[in-house]
């Protein structure tokens, strides 16, 4: 049996369900937000050449299916839209629209997610031009075409199920973020 198609979470949103037992993660997530803060403000930065894309792609892997990727999304849309409305003194101001892609395994309750996201996202108070995507499968294979994504996230999944740092990934020099205590060991 592979381990990649036998774990998933309890679905729907009852008593022993993922989306009402996952406080711990929350906290995780929550602890990771000024690394989050730090990575998106280094995206719109004038000294990095700003965001100029009319559509910025994102995705959560291993999103799960509760209320932390309602969270962790709407948290970095606001950012952007807080970081875009910083440079409305400056021409290049735009509100990108957003493409998101939810990713974990096929067996995670896309339906309840999408319920949550749905209404909160796209039909909120913001009315933000948000299209969202499942995207079933696994992330030890490839996801998505080259230079398809600009922002890609996860906060539990990809800790707790890697073996090994990724290959070309051994530097800490290059651009992705990871709490120095979480970092797999080789």
């Amino acid at each position: 049996m592979v381990v990649k198609n036998v774990i998933n979470m309890n679905p729907g949103d009852g008593a022993t369900s993922y989306a009402n037992n996952s406080g711990l993660q929350k906290a995780v997530i929550s602890e990771a937000l000024p690394l989050v803060d730090e990575t998106l403000k280094a995206m719109f930065s004038a000294e990095n050449g700003g965001f100029h894309a009319k559509c910025l792609k994102l995705v959560d892997l291993g999103c799960s299916s509760g209320p932390n990727t309602l969270f962790i999304i709407s948290y970095i849309l606001n950012a952007i839209e807080d970081l875009c409305s910083k440079r409305i003194h400056s021409s290049d101001h735009h509100l990108p629209e957003f493409e998101v892609f939810l990713n974990d395994l096929p067996d995670n309750d896309f339906n309840n997610l999408f319920k949550l996201l749905v209404n909160s996202l796209i039909n909120g108070s913001k009315k933000r031009h948000c299209f969202l995507y499942g995207l079933p499968g696994s992330f030890y294979s490839r996801l998505f075409p080259s230079n398809t994504l600009h922002f890609a996230y996860s906060s539990n999944s990809l800790l707790h199920w890697l073996s090994q740092v990724p290959e070309g990934m051994e530097s800490r020099n290059k651009e992705i973020y990871a709490l120095q205590e979480q970092v797999p060991q080789r």
